[in-house]
């Protein structure tokens, strides 16, 4: 039976036209077109990111505040680069002297999850002693963990008490977690949810608790303070209306280890006892650097002791900040980056702000210092410059050019001829043979 004239039949030829087309393509220096496959080629790895610190450099004519805030504003903005592995100077001395308590920290958050496993599996005095010794040994590492650890901690221990029958010492848990932390969330999907109406008691009883300010004093004076992690202002300072009970004081000088305290906020106003810093044994390299630094600061290429830098704090950025009293009101900001694997300058930014307006004002000041900037540390390699037009030749004025036309007419002619032959003799064929089905043309 025949198919109905108006059915096509695909020429058998096209095959041959299609690899003779491609042959063509190879032959004009062309890629013979393919479909893409998605397992073609792994995906780039991510960017590693560049390590970063931001130094303070001498400001005497501005007031260690204002010095503070402009620190402060700088290195949050340097945080929020995804580029960047922004670290404090502090925690970078911490890191490279191994003061930062890596086996305490690792200990604590051991007996954390011992103490986490306990409570699941109903060992409840066990999970009591676990959990209350995790709480404890956090506390004493606060500066260097997320706090959100130590109240999971809390909360943890607060539900363990209460499961283990003692309700009193439960609601104290809860308290003691929330005076410091009002804001923590209650979490019924991982927590029983039968507790959830004891813990509200507790947030309630916290808010109806007196509320005194507390003077906060470091030995020596001029640190940071932060009560309960909100920065309060330079030592000695004051924190206004904190609820009664524990809170936890955590200061920062430059050149000196960080501390934590707790403190004990009483109904009296007591003022709390000065927390001692100690000094950073690691530091004094520090200080010795910068001081050659600032000689050459704002050059193409900064003073060869900025390798002490690099190898002390294992930083590839550095942004140095200088202040200086401008018109009125006004402090002015200089801050350069420079890049210390290369010792050349990448960016400089300089800004005018109202002493009363430094976070709102530099904050854009660490996006605008990496604009343009390359993050790879190396100097760019001088491009040759092109040859002069008249040198080079169209491509159509070339010999191979014409020669490889020549060919692929060639080819393609021939490809098409020997499609066509083979059609006509299988359509002969097929016209032979009964119940074939053919597709005319």
């Amino acid at each position: 039976m025949r198919a109905p004239a108006s059915s096509r039949r695909a020429p058998l030829g096209a095959p041959a036209c299609r690899a003779a087309l491609a042959v063509l393509a190879l032959l004009l220096g062309a890629a013979p077109p393919r479909l893409a496959r998605a397992d073609d080629a792994p995906p780039p790895p991510d960017d590693p990111k560049v390590k970063a610190t931001a130094f303070a450099l001498p400001h005497p004519d501005v007031e260690e505040a204002t010095m503070v805030e402009i620190m402060r504003t700088i290195e949050a903005g340097l945080k929020k680069n995804p580029r960047l592995e922004m670290k404090e100077l502090d925690t970078r001395l911490a890191d490279f002297a191994q003061e930062t308590p890596t086996e305490v920290i690792d200990a604590a958050r051991g007996t954390l999850k011992d103490g986490q496993q306990a409570l699941a599996e109903q060992r409840l005095p066990e999970a009591v002693a676990k959990l209350d010794e995790a709480v404890a040994r956090l506390a004493q590492v606060l500066p260097y963990i997320k706090k959100q650890e130590l109240a999971d901690a809390m909360a943890s221990l607060a539900v363990a008490r209460y499961q283990n029958g003692d309700r009193k010492g439960g609601q104290a848990a809860f308290v003691e977690l929330l005076t410091w932390r009002p804001d923590y969330v209650y979490d019924a999907a991982h927590m029983p949810p039968q507790l959830a109406g004891a813990f509200d008691d507790a947030a309630r009883q916290v808010e109806k608790a007196r509320r005194v300010p507390v003077v906060i004093r470091s030995e020596p004076p001029g640190a940071q303070a932060y009560v309960d992690g909100k920065y309060i202002g330079i030592t000695p300072c004051t924190a206004d209306a904190q609820p009664v009970g524990r809170h936890f004081v955590t200061l920062k000088k430059e050149g000196y280890k960080k501390a934590v305290a707790p403190v004990e906020v009483n109904k009296k106003g007591d003022p709390a006892p000065a927390i001692l810093l100690e000094r950073s044994e690691k530091y004094l390299l520090v200080e010795q650097a910068r001081a050659k630094v600032e000689t050459t600061l704002g050059q193409e290429q900064i003073a060869p002791e900025s390798e002490n830098l690099r190898a002390v704090l294992f930083v590839e950025h550095a942004v140095f900040v200088k202040a200086s009293s401008g018109k009125g009101n006004k402090v002015d900001v200089d801050a350069w980056l420079y890049d210390l694997r290369t010792r050349h300058r990448l960016s400089h930014v300089r800004q005018a702000v109202p002493r009363d307006q430094v976070e709102a004002q530099l904050a854009s000041l660490p996006q605008n210092l990496y604009l343009n900037v390359s993050y790879e540390g190396a100097l760019a390699a001088p491009v040759d410059k092109p040859p002069p037009q008249s040198q080079v030749k169209p491509y159509y004025k070339t010999w191979w050019f014409w020669t490889a036309l020549g060919a692929g007419v060639v080819v393609v002619g021939g490809a098409a001829a020997a499609g066509y032959l083979i059609y006509q003799g299988q359509a002969a064929s097929c016209d032979a043979k009964a119940g074939c089905i053919a597709f005319q043309p």
